[in-house]
């Protein structure tokens, strides 16, 4: 996350709030980690941290079932919001500075729709740092979610027109095609969303990476469509063995042909890196398996690196890449140090 980043950004995380609220250790962990390496973000993580408690100290919670209860008290709360100056009602603590209050008002209802739409009728999967999982989708497709990653999907699939799911973090996807129950003569899409693109397909294999501020697609087989949410004008076709990365900020896309298990062996348990810069080396690890992995010497990180490993031995690489590169290796629990000897 960048300087420019609000504390909205952060409160409206679904990691973050766990970290805030539980003891979840994942999210304890990763939230902890990105501290130490982003010191100057404090105030602005406090900031955030006091938007969600002061949602959670409401306790004015949807109960499953009233959606059109809650979605009228949200029109009802933009509405006062609209035609006031008064800073917020009494779902916010009184204490809070003006600015605060008013984000988190806008936060309440927004994270009210959020519920609505996304969190009562979903099937969710999970997985932590370094562990994976096969989930079979109910139309007979298959999905190999890589650690550090969520997955959701409608629990009314079946009665959908499309079938969609959502992701977080990194999938490998195997489509099966499905034909439409109202016209047997075509297929029911089958849609990927991310926070930046709909990736669109009827039967392929794939992999979708959603980590470091882009979203990256590697095509197998088949053929898949790219549609960018702020510019679905700017759709592109996908052909087996091409890479496209999409960068949302500066709506940027990046295509090129490519060796796929490079990017899809992971799934095998299996790690490759071809001619990759320690840097991008050290990035996969540490969203993968929440590392944090420091260059004293930012050249370091530029030096490339081929390598084979699989995924069980992975602890291997810290050593071996010392040694490839004459590097003095510091460890102190999962904070991986590298300075020139």
């Amino acid at each position: 996350m960048q300087s420019s980043i609000n504390p909205e950004d952060f409160a409206s995380d679904a990691s973050f709030q766990r970290w805030v609220l539980t003891n979840d250790s994942e999210a304890h962990q990763k939230w902890e980690h990105w501290l130490v390496r982003h010191p100057d973000q404090k105030s602005i993580v406090e900031e955030a941290r006091q938007l969600v408690l002061a949602l959670h100290f409401s306790k004015d919670t949807p109960r499953a079932g009233s959606k059109l209860e809650v979605w009228q008290r949200i029109q009802a709360e933009n509405k006062q919001v609209a035609q006031e100056s008064a800073p917020v009602r009494q779902l916010v603590p009184r204490y809070l500075p003006w600015k605060i209050a008013a984000a988190v008002s806008l936060l309440l209802a927004a994270t009210l729709s959020f519920w609505i739409l996304r969190t009562l009728d979903y099937e969710v999967y999970t997985t932590g740092y370094g562990e994976t999982r096969e989930i079979a989708l109910p139309d007979g497709s298959q999905v190999a979610l890589n650690a550090n990653s969520t997955l959701r999907y409608p629990t009314d699939w079946d009665e959908r027109t499309h079938r969609q799911v959502s992701l977080e973090g990194e999938a490998y996807f195997t489509v099966t095609k499905q034909k439409n129950v109202s016209d047997t003569s075509s297929f029911t899409k089958f849609i990927v969303h991310t926070d930046d693109l709909a990736i669109e397909v009827l039967g392929t294999a794939f992999n979708v990476n959603t980590r470091r501020r882009a979203t990256q697609v590697v095509l197998e087989h088949g053929k898949v469509k790219i549609i960018p949410e702020a510019d679905t004008a700017k759709a592109l076709f996908m052909h087996p063995g091409e890479l496209v990365e999409y960068y949302p900020e500066v709506q940027s896309v990046l295509r090129k042909t490519t060796d796929t298990p490079v990017f899809t062996s992971w799934k095998e348990g299996e790690l490759i890196f071809h001619d990759q810069t320690l840097r991008e080396i050290a990035d996969r690890l540490e969203d993968t398996y929440g590392y944090q992995i420091i260059f004293n010497d930012q050249t370091i990180g530029q030096k490339k690196f081929t390598v084979s490993i699989p995924t069980e031995d992975v602890e291997l690489l810290f050593p071996m890449l010392a040694r490839s590169f004459s590097l003095h290796l510091k460890r102190a629990d999962r904070q991986i140090i590298y300075s020139r000897q």
